[in-house]
């Protein structure tokens, strides 16, 4: 399907450019655009040329007026941010801080919303006055950053930072794998007066090897463990120990229970994977310590207040818990559902679908004939998909829920249902979830479930989140089509149904794919003992690593518990998304009709019984 007021001589020069951008010909560049007579083709070309010349020279004064000149034309608002943005990260690399240091202030003062952390540590860094306490604020957690460390040094050198601060720094930034920095905090600490432990070092060095190899960092630490004093210890044990969550190593609680004095002063990425390592031993006194231990803001997160709830449980603490439950929201997000079943509430979104309007009576066509929308979609279709996010973010922005919901409903009935699912997501107050979990492809998958007794909402699920249902995409680690099969594990499972002829091209064939991915569940579903949890974090991360998982249990803990403490988080987000959206599509449609007519009847499937129990592996 054609969208344009664009031509086929746009289509080339576009791709062209865009070729010629990637190999920094900035020259070429500038000579192409004098072929270019669309004006969209065009602010493109100079968003390229500003940034190859940003590239070349961060510093130069004539910088700023290009980005003047850039930011007047006519173009998605986020461009000029983006141009913005790349110019700070170029000058901070320079590390000329004189010139950084006014630079940032500049960007800052002419457009605001272009910011990051670094960005924010710099432009305090002008500031004529400075406190411990905003230091501190804007530089935790955040101290491998080039603007954050010199934040921090700034800090130590004018005598604004405690002992303890200095550690704290260092350490936090070896466990974010910059020793550099760390030890640049320490070297100006010690000519400032500041005692530091000639084993500090060390103790710095084992950190970053936790966070590659935790293995070695074992071994290191058990070699200068003598040496250490009791609160280098304690800090050394509980990320070292937290680190081992990956592996499943028998070591794991035992060093996060010798660690547990250092609880206040880790960093937030430590302080979660020891709460799921407590998750996973069900050591409700521990994972309260760390939950508590945890900043404000994180612990207002729903995955936590869940997980807080839970502990008030196990004190009888009822009527705090329900009071906690009730808080998480959105009630159709994973832990929004659990927390609702707790509350014995069933989330049924079908008495909340906003706009179920007949396609033939809501009016799409200023929506279509725009300049804009056309563009978008146009830039997807030749491949341009990064650009041709930013530029469908464009349309969606600021526009209201009805808006949302009618692109939603035009772009699904020309099947593009991945730009379908994005401008549903965007809803804010009056959402359609039929327009969130379509069910394209409906004989196809229902043949698939029901020959290889698979549930077909956790196929259309799964297929959402693996691939928004384009048949043609291609991962960049060369998964293809719908499920996202490796083509290695295609011509493993072709061989095993005697399916000949498996190629690449052959898996864009939705009929195929689905055919081969279906069976590589049924396969994951036998190896799990019907397990769909563990079937589902399977098919992302491999079935080797949800066995060496399982086998870590020490008792059985519940689907939810185990979820969670899942080491990886892509997977983790993975198998909250696949089963959280298998019960949404269970409460949208009947299994025996997969249309958008469904029955009134409350489904019995809850997201507590999907997710089941985990026993330890015999």
């Amino acid at each position: 399907m054609a969208f344009c007021d664009q031509s086929a001589e746009d289509k080339l020069l576009i791709l062209s450019a865009k070729k010629t951008f990637n190999q920094n010909k900035l020259n070429k560049l500038i000579t192409l655009k004098t072929s270019s007579k669309n004006e969209r083709v065009n602010y493109w070309f100079d968003f390229w040329i500003i940034k190859l010349k940003i590239k070349k020279n961060p510093f130069d004064r004539n910088i700023v007026n290009e980005l003047n000149k850039f930011s007047n034309l006519k173009k998605p608002e986020i461009l000029t941010q983006e141009a913005y943005k790349f110019w700070a990260h170029e000058v901070i690399k320079r590390k000329n801080w004189e010139k950084t240091i006014s630079t940032i202030s500049y960007i800052k003062k002419v457009s605001p919303k272009t910011t990051s952390q670094s960005i924010k540590c710099i432009n305090y860094l002008a500031k004529p006055k400075h406190t411990i306490s905003e230091i501190r604020e804007l530089t935790t957690g955040q101290e491998h950053r080039i603007g954050c460390l010199k934040l921090v040094l700034l800090a130590i050198e004018k005598n604004l930072s405690s002992r303890n601060f200095v550690f704290k720094s260092a350490r936090s930034a070896a466990i974010s794998g910059n020793i550099l920095h760390a030890q640049q905090i320490l070297e100006l600490a010690k000519k400032k007066k500041i005692e530091v432990p000639k084993t500090e070092n060390k103790l710095l060095k084992v950190l970053v090897v936790s966070q590659k190899n935790s293995l070695r960092a074992l071994r290191r630490l058990k070699l200068i463990e003598g040496k250490l004093t009791n609160e280098q210890k304690s800090f050394a044990s509980l990320v070292v120990g937290s680190s081992l969550l990956g592996i499943t190593h028998p070591s794991t609680l035992k060093l996060i229970r010798k660690g547990t004095s250092s609880i206040k002063q880790q960093p937030v990425s430590i302080l979660e994977s020891t709460a799921r390592v407590a998750l996973r031993y069900s050591d409700w006194n521990l994972l309260s310590e760390t939950i508590q231990s945890l900043p404000p803001r994180i612990q207002k997160l729903p995955k936590w207040k869940y997980w807080e709830a839970q502990v008030l449980i196990t004190k009888d603490e009822k009527n705090k818990s329900a009071k906690l439950l009730d808080s998480i929201k959105p009630p159709w997000s994973f832990y929004g559902m659990l927390a609702g079943e707790d509350l014995a509430r069933i989330y049924n979104p079908k008495k909340h679908i906003a706009y179920r309007i007949p396609p033939q009576e809501y009016n799409h066509e200023e929506i279509i004939n725009s300049s804009s929308f056309k563009f978008a979609l146009w830039l997807y279709e030749i491949g341009l998909y990064k650009e041709g996010r930013i530029e469908w973010e464009n349309v969606l922005s600021q526009k209201s829920d009805k808006i949302l919901i009618n692109i939603s409903k035009y772009v699904s009935s020309i099947s593009i249902l991945d730009r379908s699912i994005s401008a549903a997501l965007k809803t804010k107050n009056n959402h359609n979830f039929y327009l969130r979990f379509p069910t394209p492809y409906q004989k196809i998958i229902k043949k698939e479930s029901s020959v290889k007794n698979i549930s077909p909402f956790l196929m259309f699920s799964l297929i959402r989140q693996e691939s928004r249902f384009k048949k043609k995409i291609s991962s960049s680690a060369g998964a293809i089509g719908l499920m996202q099969l490796m083509p290695s594990t295609a011509r493993s499972v072709a061989r095993k149904i005697k399916l000949k002829s498996i190629n690449k091209k052959s898996l864009t064939i939705p009929s195929i794919n689905v055919k081969l991915g279906s069976e590589y569940l049924k396969i994951l579903f036998s190896q799990f003992n019907e397990s769909s949890l563990l079937t589902v974090a399977s098919y992302n991360a491999g079935p080797s690593r949800s066995k060496k998982w399982k086998k870590s249990l020490i008792k059985e803990v519940s689907g939810a518990a185990f979820t969670e403490s899942i080491p990886f988080d892509e997977t983790r987000d993975y198998v909250k998304s696949v089963l959280s959206g298998t019960v949404m599509y269970s409460r949208l449609y009947d299994e025996t009709n997969l249309g958008n007519s469904y029955n009134d009847t409350e489904s019995i499937l809850t997201l507590q019984s999907l997710l089941g129990s985990i026993s330890p592996a015999k």
